[in-house]
């Protein structure tokens, strides 16, 4: 299954944010947006989710157009896992994820709505707790169940806007690990929204680079991320080095 975009425009009220954004993502692969702040990622992966109309331009699943689908195909296609969440604070954790279930279920989960449930516990560590009400963790852990409702929703594509961003260092590499196992190993496709460029370098299959709205440039991660787009997009100095695991890293310098 492939996502693509054609001719892309979006803003809010008469504000331009994104202009002709032309960009692909498919199944099995883990696609990084990247730029700086206020180039667009998040409007982007608003847009590609359907939470913000569009006239201009086409967005299409395997040719069928997002603005065509219905409510419950679009959430059997796409999963969203925002940068900030909304939650009632008395809601269990399984309660929680039991959610993501809607597109799949009717009046009670039935049994592979709680299998699926399960699966996506423990995928992400949190089997322990299930059982603790949502303001009762932390906002690591609140992110992670979070992640873990968007994938018990089974969806094609999953769609995350900074999964990393209340994550201690630990969680940010093991969480970005399985996402990058899960869209390998289950066909999915992942389109993530980031800053820390060197766990998309470690983690990501293919890079858009946003720069003022547009698409500055797209490929793989070390096609893509070097010194020269890293000072043209960003304006930063960097480095890449090979680490002594034969990986490459970006080095920011002092300017």
């Amino acid at each position: 299954m492939k996502l693509e975009i054609t001719g892309l425009n979006q803003g809010y009220g008469k504000k331009e944010i994104l202009f002709d954004i032309n960009a692909i993502a498919d199944a099995g692969k883990v696609t990084s947006i990247l730029g700086p702040n206020g180039s667009g990622k998040s409007t982007l992966i608003k847009t590609v989710t359907g939470i913000l109309p569009y006239s201009v331009g086409n967005v299409t699943f395997d040719g069928r157009e997002l603005s065509g689908l219905d409510l419950g195909e679009r959430a059997k296609l796409i999963s969203y896992v925002p940068q900030s969440f909304s939650y009632m604070s008395y809601t269990s954790v399984m309660e929680t994820v039991m959610t993501g279930r809607t597109p799949h279920m009717g009046w009670e989960p039935g049994d592979r709505d709680l299998e699926a449930v399960q699966e996506s516990l423990a995928f992400m560590d949190i089997e322990s707790l299930s059982d603790l009400n949502i303001n009762e963790l932390s906002g690591g852990q609140r992110q992670r169940v979070f992640i873990a409702r968007a994938l018990a929703q089974e969806s094609k594509f999953m769609m995350f806007d900074e999964p990393t961003s209340s994550l201690d260092i630990k969680y940010q590499i093991e969480t970005m690990k399985k996402l990058h196992a899960l869209a390998h190993n289950r066909n999915i496709g992942l389109v993530v929204a980031m800053h820390d460029l060197n766990l998309v370098l470690r983690y990501s299959d293919e890079v858009i680079l946003l720069k003022g709205g547009r698409v500055h440039s797209r490929g793989s991660p070390r096609e893509i991320i070097s010194e020269e787009s890293l000072r043209d997009v960003y304006g930063v100095e960097s480095e890449i080095v090979e680490g002594r695991d034969g990986r490459t890293y970006i080095h920011m310098m002092d300017v």
